[in-house]
């Protein structure tokens, strides 16, 4: 197992043992939180396994200035950042197939997906104030969701309940030039709410060639809130750019882990060539909610978007348009009888992209002769229905299924005669069913089966080689999953534990050419089982206490993941470990507030040996980081408060590799992390009622 797992799971056995029940505690009911994924909207205690939820606290965790320390607290997820502003995500091993950024989990914004209809989603692009919670579902989610293997996350972007008039500014300065300043103000009332956001982060970067700048803008407006008719808007731009240092071999890293990948086999360095993206992404969407009688319900979302990215790269220099657009419409019915619930739920969603690639050399970060000049035009779609039963408090029954269509054009227009090249989805079906019995107040089961498919996105059809891949095939995936929960002390401890064995037919994976372009093929297939627990412990104590609140959790996954028959020309893969995500990997996390002003945080994150290319021939080894943020609140007239918080990351100055390039050429996996680095900052908070707690 890992190195110092031991020490993260004593600190939250400590904390719960401080905690024990007795009558001075007052404590937070965790049945309040409501799981909207699958239209299930239910209790955590009545939703079925596979779900998870990053909630505000988690959120403003640490710098604020990424999701990585926070969406790798959902056993099951993990999140890179290989140099600042460079995500990979993955839930459950579906970054097999994941060079960079998000692919294989499909991204819903407040209704409105994230992810393109190419299969890319900018989460790089998105500030952490922009988020209120994320509902993280691992697993096909075809059935609602449409295309994706991995999973779904659910993204809120404000707290909509006790909602009141508030503003608020923060700024932060950390090492390696780390800069931090975002702003929030909302105003309205229970039937007119206004949000406005923005958020600028600034970074050095902790190695050669990593520097990165990013701002976002975000409004949204509901009009009508909780009546029989509302209308939600929102509009969001990101401007991003940021250095890409490129990976490095194990001797190269040893040597000097701050250096960018240096020349090598006829290439350029990634200072020589000036390696960096420059990115824009704008949004406008909008939400309408409409009951007609007592039983029907009608929500029909639109958007349209537009990206513009720049990616000066080793090998060559690439501009992209890529505007887009889509819909969703969903019906439900509802129909409630003494013990017993219907809930019909049924609709649509589509999209339609109008995209241009056009690839140049790289000359020293400028774009130089024209390679190719693609037209991209992509359209996808599905239509789904979903039944749910509930007798009682007790059984809760789902099954539903979605249809599904998608094909891809792309047209080289620098060449003549014209070359067209098409690929489309044979028509597909994803069903899944669900079943949560109630066996007591404190204690429930669930179990799962899904089935889901992913077709080779824009990136995977379309790689950095150049060379156009109609020929892949989508994967297609079956899911079965057992879960428990188990409340005790009044709901203060919540345990979790899911159980899954996931199949993967026609697995897409990421390869890496000498000059460290990707392309892709389909693998054979993976068996892929693992065991997901949790626990978290949150409570108050009585007024006046030292120890007023503490909360903690604890997240380990064990995934015992492998190729299953796997035969790529002389090579044999079968059998051998997925690369990629570690066998186990463990998060915890502890807050206290003392005395109502002061709060102490700690994250603790480790993760076993990885491999890192299919023969399991190269390995990278186990390593653990701990975190600390200490803050300081003051009361101020008018109802203003102000808070100090100042930390450190990797406290035990560790040397890792914070994301890895599988499957790379002459052995270029590594992408070092910073070592213990700093940061402080302050807090402005005024709201209309009283202050909470920042």
């Amino acid at each position: 197992m890992i190195k110092g797992i031991n020490v993260g799971v004593c600190v939250l056995c400590f904390a719960a043992a401080a905690a024990q029940p007795d009558s001075l505690v007052t404590r937070y009911d965790s049945s309040a939180v409501v799981i909207t994924a699958f239209e299930q909207n239910r209790t955590l205690m009545n939703a079925a396994a596979g779900v998870s939820v990053v909630n505000i606290g988690q959120l403003e965790a640490n710098t604020k200035t990424s999701l990585v320390q926070q969406i790798n607290t959902v056993a099951g997820a993990r999140m890179e950042e290989r140099s600042p502003g460079s995500y990979r995500l993955s839930l459950r091993g579906s970054s097999l197939r994941a060079p960079f950024g998000v692919r294989n989990v499909k991204i819903y914004y407040e209704g409105i997906p994230l992810t393109d209809p190419g299969g890319n989603t900018y989460l790089n692009g998105l500030a952490v104030n922009n988020f209120s919670a994320v509902e993280v579902l691992k697993g096909p989610g075809g059935s609602l969701y449409g295309a994706g293997t991995g999973g779904v996350l659910l993204a809120k972007a404000w707290q909509r309940r006790g909602f009141a008039p508030m503003a608020s500014v923060e700024f932060l300065a950390g090492s390696f030039g780390l800069n931090n300043a975002q702003a929030t103000v909302q105003f309205g009332d229970s039937l007119r709410q206004q949000v406005f956001q923005m958020s600028h982060t600034g970074s050095n970067g902790y190695r050669q060639q990593s520097a990165m700048r990013r701002t976002n803008l975000a409004w949204h407006t509901l009009l009508g809130a909780g009546t029989k008719y509302s209308l939600q808007m929102m509009a969001m731009h990101a401007a991003l750019w940021y250095e890409t240092p490129g990976a490095l071999t194990q001797a190269e890293l040893a040597a000097n882990p701050r250096a960018a990948r240096p020349a090598a086999g006829g290439f350029p360095s990634a200072v020589q060539a000036q390696a960096q993206i420059k990115q824009s992404n704008t949004m406008l969407g909008m939400v309408f909610l409409g009951k007609m009688g007592s039983h029907w319900q009608n929500t029909t979302m639109a958007y349209g978007s537009i990206s513009h990215i720049k990616n000066a790269a080793i090998r060559n220099y690439e501009q992209r348009r890529e505007p887009h657009l889509g819909g969703r419409s969903t019906f439900t019915y509802q129909l409630q009888k003494p013990n017993t619930t219907l809930y019909w739920v049924s609709g649509a969603e589509a999209q339609m992209g109008f995209f241009n690639t056009r690839v140049f050399r790289n000359l020293n970060g400028s774009p130089d002769t024209l390679l190719t000049n693609d037209d991209i035009d992509l359209v996808s779609g599905f239509f789904f229905s979903q039944l749910q039963w509930q007798w009682r408090q007790q059984w809760f029954v789902s099954a539903g299924a979605s249809y599904n269509t998608s094909s891809t054009t792309i047209t080289r227009t620098n060449r003549l005669p014209l070359k067209e090249q098409s690929t489309s989805l044979t028509p597909t079906v994803s069903p899944r069913a669900t079943v949560v019995y109630r066996i007591n107040a404190q204690l429930s089961a669930s179990a799962i089966f899904s089935r889901g498919f992913s077709p080779p996105t824009l990136g995977e059809l379309l790689p950095s080689t150049g060379v156009i891949s109609t020929g892949l095939n989508a994967e297609t995936a079956t899911n079965y999953e057992l879960g428990v929960k188990w409340q005790l002390w009044n709901n203060s401890l919540r345990i979790e534990a899911n159980a899954f064995r996931f199949g993967l037919e026609n697995a897409l994976v990421q390869r890496r050419d000498a000059a460290g372009a990707d392309f892709f093929v389909n693998a054979g297939g993976t068996r892929q089982s693992g065991i997901e627990t949790s626990v978290f412990y949150n409570t108050r104590f009585a007024p006046g206490s030292f120890l007023n609140r503490l909360q903690g959790s604890v997240a380990h996954a064990y995934s015992h993941f492998r190729y299953g028959i796997f035969v790529q020309g002389s090579n044999n893969h079968s059998g051998k470990r997925l690369p990629g995500t570690p066998q186990h990997t463990l998060a915890a996390a502890l807050e206290a507030q003392l005395l109502r002003h002061a709060t102490v945080q700690l994250n603790y994150y480790a993760a076993s040996r990885v491999y890192l290319n299919d023969a399991n021939t190269a390995t990278d080894g186990a390593y653990h980081v701990l975190a600390a943020k200490l803050g300081w609140q003051i009361g101020l007239p008018r109802q203003m408060a102000v808070e100090l918080f100042a930390g450190a990351e990797n406290l035990a100055n560790v040397r890792y590799s914070l994301g890895h390039d599988i499957n790379a050429a002459a052995g270029r996996f590594f992408n070092a992390a910073p070592p213990r680095n700093y940061f402080v900052g302050c807090k402005l908070f005024w709201q209309q009622k009283k202050v909470p707690a920042i």
